[in-house]
């Protein structure tokens, strides 16, 4: 019967993350097995050349760029071919490397909202007893209380507070997703800015 190897937990030359920083036009070499390189940040863009295993070449690398080598080498050579320091983070080893930090899955929707108002409105009311003021959905509506205790009442699909009381100074900011009916009681005044999309 064969003999079988177990594997009991070491491997060649793991992941191995490191920050390093370089002088203006250092060359520093990084004596480790890999056959993958990721750099993760750098301090100063278009600085940084890296060569593999002793390769005259020297290959710019940005933030968030990698390369996974056909064949490990024994070192890399880090270059910063700037007058600045230089500080790099990057990732070397044998293997793969992946960043899943952010991860999306499923149907993505996304919109794209044109920040210019079409149209704008704004002035002062006063409130004696009860008013009803109408919003179209899709506005931005900034109230501020100048006068008086009003209380604020709106109910709609995204939109809900009930009895909420603002005195002089105080203001309440919001966005409408679908038509909503404000009603506002007491006595004092507002000013309102209502922007249309």
């Amino acid at each position: 019967m064969p003999q079988t190897n177990i594997n009991l937990g070491s491997t060649q030359a793991p992941y191995w993350e490191q920050v390093i920083e370089l002088k203006p036009n250092e060359i520093k070499k990084i004596q480790y097995v890999t056959d993958n390189f990721q750099l993760l940040e750098a301090s100063t863009p278009n600085a940084l050349k890296v060569s593999f295993g002793g390769s005259m070449i020297q290959t710019p690398f940005s933030a968030g760029m990698g390369y996974r080598l056909t064949e490990p080498v024994q070192f890399i050579e880090l270059w910063n071919n700037s007058d600045v320091y230089l500080k790099v983070d990057f990732v070397i080893g044998i293997g793969e490397i992946k960043d899943n930090r952010l991860t999306i899955s499923g149907q993505i929707q996304t919109v794209t909202q044109n920040k210019m108002f079409a149209k704008i409105s704004a002035g002062t009311i006063n409130v004696s007893n009860t008013y009803n003021y109408t919003l179209s959905a899709g506005n931005s509506v900034s109230l501020c209380v100048t006068s008086g205790e009003l209380t604020f009442n709106a109910n709609s699909n995204g939109i809900n507070f009930n009895n909420l009381i603002l005195s002089g100074g105080q203001s309440l900011d919001f966005t409408t997703a679908n038509d909503l009916m404000l009603t506002i009681t007491g006595s004092g005044s507002f000013n309102y800015f209502v922007g249309e999309y």
